[in-house]
């Protein structure tokens, strides 16, 4: 079987090309346009700008135009598959994002599935590598009240949660890529300089972060994110890491 991959060289893709090869997939590279299908059975679209960089227009841009280019090059040649990465945002403009991209990704003439990916929790990318440094100087901070939900999962969950995505061919749909144990601000916080073996003596108030960070402090930093994987439980899938305890980097 032939996997081809948007976002290959991103966080995800850079664990999940070596992963399905070792399973033994053939895994391709696939660019945002001029997008050859032909011979692929299966396509993953992980393509999409940082999140933490802010780039309003590019954050759109880099997901619904992708996916549009690539629902336009299943047209001459089919998938049996599409998994598209989504998030768990509601309401503002990462839930207008999350809408848009979804709406175009269900145009695709195959079996479709809608990862709403939760924090991939990796020190290689994403949300935590850019927390480690402040974390290890020990100016890492308690955001907000803390109380605000956050939905996680780890690299090697979801990895494995894709190839179940692609072994089973009863799921499709929006899928909940999170671990079971959502935990707070708070609890994330404490964990996180326990791990790293430093003090968490501050708290970054509302009142101080929306000022300096606008919407990105409500919608990222403050935004509450509790789901539950009910669809993956249901299929059978049964996750490795569901607590972050016991996480290792």
């Amino acid at each position: 079987m032939k996997i081809g991959i948007t976002g290959s060289h991103g966080t995800v893709g850079k664990s999940l090309v070596p992963f399905l090869q070792k399973e033994g997939y053939s895994v391709i590279g696939l660019p945002r346009e001029g997008i050859d299908l032909s011979g692929v059975d299966v396509v993953i679209n992980l393509a999409g700008s940082p999140i933490f960089e802010w780039n309003k227009k590019e954050i759109l841009n880099s997901r619904v135009e992708t996916t549009k280019n690539l629902v336009e090059a299943m047209k001459s040649a089919p998938p049996k598959l599409f998994i598209s990465a989504s998030a768990l945002a509601e309401g503002g403009f990462l839930g207008t994002v999350c809408k848009q991209w979804e709406e175009e990704a269900q145009k695709a003439p195959c079996r479709v599935v809608l990862l709403r990916l939760g924090v991939v929790l990796t020190p290689t990318g994403g949300a935590l590598k850019k927390m480690l440094l402040p974390f290890r100087w020990g100016l890492g901070a308690i955001l907000g009240t803390g109380e605000q939900w956050m939905s996680w999962v780890s690299m090697d969950d979801l990895l494995s949660i894709i190839l179940f995505c692609i072994k089973n061919e009863n799921i499709s749909g929006p899928v909940e890529a999170v671990s079971p144990t959502p935990i707070t601000n708070k609890e994330f916080t404490l964990w996180l300089a326990k791990k790293l073996h430093r003090p968490c003596l501050f708290r970054a108030p509302e009142w101080l972060l929306r000022p300096i960070l606008g919407d990105f402090a409500d919608e990222v930093l403050l935004a509450s994110s509790k789901f539950y994987p009910t669809k993956l439980q249901a299929s059978g899938f049964t996750f490795k890491d569901v607590d972050v305890e016991n996480l290792n980097f």
